[in-house]
């Protein structure tokens, strides 16, 4: 994913929680005043529902996206991790035929090395 494409959903989501939020203050509101009124409101209370039901649409959108993200993120670390597995064996073999080498001079008369 590129950095604009990133960008703009972390633009969206934002947007997505900021609309959530003032959703949230305003059913706040909305509940103080029918909790204290003496007659029911039907204006309120349906005001109340559709505020509950975008809230829900808005939150399937904001699980989605970050979902996706989270796959997105767990591939590629899973590819990293089997690149960073091939690098790490490719570093343990040559290190080995060093202490192997080592060993072998070692090995060799005092004399030799002279």
């Amino acid at each position: 994913m590129s950095s604009k494409a990133f960008l703009d959903r972390y633009a969206e989501v934002k947007m997505d929680v900021d609309k959530v939020a003032s959703n949230v203050e305003e059913l706040q509101r909305l509940q103080t005043k029918v909790t204290s009124s003496a007659h029911r409101d039907d204006a309120s209370e349906s005001r109340m529902s559709d505020l509950n039901a975008e809230n829900k649409r808005l939150a399937k959108r904001i699980r989605g996206v970050l979902r996706s993200d989270q796959d997105q993120l767990e591939t590629l670390r899973k590819k990293q991790g089997a690149k960073m597995g091939e690098q790490e064996r490719s570093e343990l073999r040559m290190k080995q035929t060093q202490v192997n080498s080592q060993s072998k001079v070692r090995e060799l008369p005092v004399g030799f090395l002279r």
